[in-house]
Formats: C-alpha cells, structure tokens, sequence
C-alpha cells in the first residue's frame, strides 16, 4: 500500500533501524504495560515496541496510515484514527505517553500531556530547538514560558540526539529525545498557565510591568527590575501561590 506523504501534518518517518533499537532502549518497555503512542506513521517503533508491551493505543491522525497499520494489526495494537488535540484518554489508570511529535504542533501537544493527570511519563521526539526550552535555566537565552511550565510538572531531560539523515523526507532541523517525568505538585494548572503566559507576554520588558495589575504590590516588590527571562521556576511557583489573583 503506497501511502502519500502529508506535509500539512509534518510527516517525517524513521528509516534507520538502529536509531530505533536506541529509541526503545530509552523508552525501556514493560511487559505488562499499556503504553500510549503520538504519531505511530507507518509503525517503525510501534510494531517492534508490540513484542516488548502488554498493548499499545496508536494515536493517528491520518486515515491512510491507521488503515495501513490496522492491516499489520496484532492482538496488543489499538488504531485510533483521531488528531491527538482532539483525543480524550478512556482509562482510569496512569500510562506512560510517546511519540515522534509534528514540529508544527508540538507545543500544544506538550501542554496537552503536561496537563493530563492520567500520563506519568512522556518520551517524546522534538526539534532540537524545542528541546533546548523545555531544559533551558533561567538567565540563558533559551529560557522560555515552555521551559517554566515543563519544569514546573515535570522533571525534564534531553536523552539523544537525533540526526536528520534518519528520516524521510528528511527534515530541515536535528531533534532530541526528551523524556518528561510527572512531579507530584499542587498547583492549577490552568491558572498557572494564565500566570506564566502573563509573565512573559513581552520578554523584553521587566515583569513587574506584565504582572502589575495580577500581583499585590509585595510580589512586584520581590520582582524588582528583572525580565522574565531572570525568574527562575521556583521563584515564579512561590510568586503564583502568595501574590497571584
């Protein structure tokens, strides 16, 4: 079945077998688990991760490739043809999340994972670029609102570096493998994120100026004159528990 690569939804698909071995000795599967995947293409991962996994629920978004792989389907491969951004998890218990993620969308998707309660861990393919903000400490260039709100849920991690000679079509950009690991933290994410995206609305300016009419004057006193560049994670979860409204 010849299958029409979409460049509207950022297909790139691994072609070298050796990257792949590596790919799933990081994910390290076990054999009882139901692990969930983004993006499983024509099934490079998936269908050798099958034997090493009690199941595994594809998230797909284009038909022709969830009727490719429901031709190669096992016992243990569920086909989900659906955009992951529209998909709602239907289990009750805690699954580990990955996927080699469109660069196109990757940040909602990672918003996405690190607001859902039900994934405890994410190992994820990302462009190099991305990966370096999801890891990047304050006071660095790289520092960003993604990097406080992957940090603040998760400890975050680059695994492997991930060349763009592996891929068709190759891509125009290197990626990592990142693995996000779930902390337990009690803060609403939702106005958490509000908080955040408030901060650095415009990264050039002092914050004290993005936040002035959100925190009492005590916060914006903490603040000083520092850009939200300068603000490290710990710093902006102390601010958001004491002086957000």
């Amino acid at each position: 079945m010849k299958i029409p690569i979409r460049k509207s939804w950022g297909q790139n698909f691994i072609i070298d077998k050796n990257t792949i071995n590596k790919i799933i000795e990081i994910i390290n599967p076990v054999q009882d688990e139901h692990i969930i995947e983004i993006g499983p293409g024509k099934g490079a991962i998936t269908l050798p991760l099958l034997d090493k996994v009690k199941k595994i629920t594809a998230i797909e978004i284009d038909p022709l490739l969830s009727e490719y792989l429901n031709e190669k389907n096992k016992d243990k491969l569920i086909i989900t043809n659906i955009d992951f951004m529209d998909w709602t998890p239907d289990f009750k218990t805690k699954k580990r999340i990955f996927g080699n993620l469109p660069y196109y969308v990757s940040s909602p998707i990672i918003f996405k994972i690190i607001n859902e309660e039900l994934f405890y861990e994410a190992i994820i393919m990302v462009q190099k670029e991305l990966a370096l903000r999801l890891v990047a400490k304050d006071n660095t260039k790289d520092y960003s609102r993604m990097s406080v709100m992957a940090q603040t849920f998760c400890d975050v991690e680059i695994n492997m570096n991930i060349s763009k000679n592996i891929f068709n079509p190759k891509p125009k950009v290197e990626s990592n493998i990142v693995t996000l690991k779930k902390k337990k933290i009690n803060l609403n994410f939702k106005e958490y994120e509000k908080f955040i995206k408030l901060s650095f609305q415009h990264k050039r300016k002092k914050i004290r100026n993005n936040l002035k009419n959100h925190i009492d004057k005590k916060g914006l006193d903490l603040l000083g004159d520092r850009r939200p560049e300068n603000i490290s994670v710990i710093e902006y979860i102390d601010i958001f528990n004491k002086y957000f409204f």
